[in-house]
C-alpha cells in the first residue's frame, strides 16, 4: 500500500494522484473539504479519515475500508460504494443521491439526514444504523437488511422501490403490513 498522507499534508496533492489512490493507505488522514471527484479509491484504507465535506461525486470507493471514517456532508452523488466497509462512519448529512452502494456494510453508520435518493442498497448492511429525517425515495432495497435500524419509519421505506424485499425486524414489518418471520 502506498502511503499519501505526506503528498497531502504537504499540498501537492492534484489531478494525478487523485487518480492513482486505488489501495492507498489514507488511515486517519484528513481530507476535510477535498475534491476527489471521480477519484479511483477503490480498495483504499480510509479508516477514520477525515472526509467532512469532501467532493467525491462520481468517485470509485468499492471496497474501502471507511470504518468510522467521518464523511459528514460530504458529497458522494453517484460514486461506486460497492462492497465497501462503512460501518460505524459517520455520513450525517450526506449526499448519496444515485451512489452504488450494493453489498456495502453500513452496520452501525450515522445517516441521519442523509440523501440516499435513487441509491442502489441491494444487499447493503444497515442492521443498527441511525437513519432519521434520511430520505430513500426512489433508493432500491431489495435484500437490504434493516434489522435494528434506528428512527426507520414506514414512510421512508415505502418511498423506496422493492421495499417488500427487504428485511426488517418483525414488529417494523407489520407497521409495513408485511407478514413477520415468525
Amino acid at each position: 500500500l502506498i502511503n499519501y498522507s505526506d503528498v497531502i499534508e504537504l499540498g501537492t496533492f492534484n489531478h494525478l494522484v487523485k487518480r492513482y489512490l486505488r489501495g492507498a493507505n489514507l488511515k486517519g488522514t484528513s481530507l476535510k473539504g477535498a475534491d476527489l471527484r471521480g477519484a479511483d479509491l477503490s480498495f483504499a484504507d480510509l479508516i477514520e479519515a477525515d472526509l467532512v465535506e469532501a467532493n467525491l461525486r462520481g468517485a470509485d470507493l468499492s471496497f474501502a475500508d471507511l470504518i468510522e471514517a467521518d464523511l459528514r456532508s460530504a458529497n458522494l452523488r453517484g460514486a461506486d460504494l460497492r462492497g465497501a466497509s462503512l460501518s460505524f462512519a459517520e455520513l450525517k448529512g450526506a449526499h448519496l443521491k444515485g451512489a452504488d452502494l450494493r453489498g456495502a456494510d453500513l452496520r452501525g453508520t450515522d445517516l441521519r439526514g442523509a440523501s440516499l435518493i435513487e441509491a442502489g442498497l441491494r444487499g447493503a448492511d444497515l442492521r443498527g444504523a441511525d437513519l432519521i429525517e434520511a430520505d430513500l425515495k426512489g433508493a432500491y432495497l431489495k435484500d437490504a437488511d434493516f434489522m435494528g435500524a434506528i428512527n426507520l419509519t414506514p414512510q421512508q421505506v415505502q418511498s423506496a422501490n422493492n421495499w417488500e424485499n427487504a428485511k426488517y425486524d418483525d414488529d417494523f414489518r407489520i407497521k409495513l403490513g408485511l407478514t413477520p418471520y415468525t
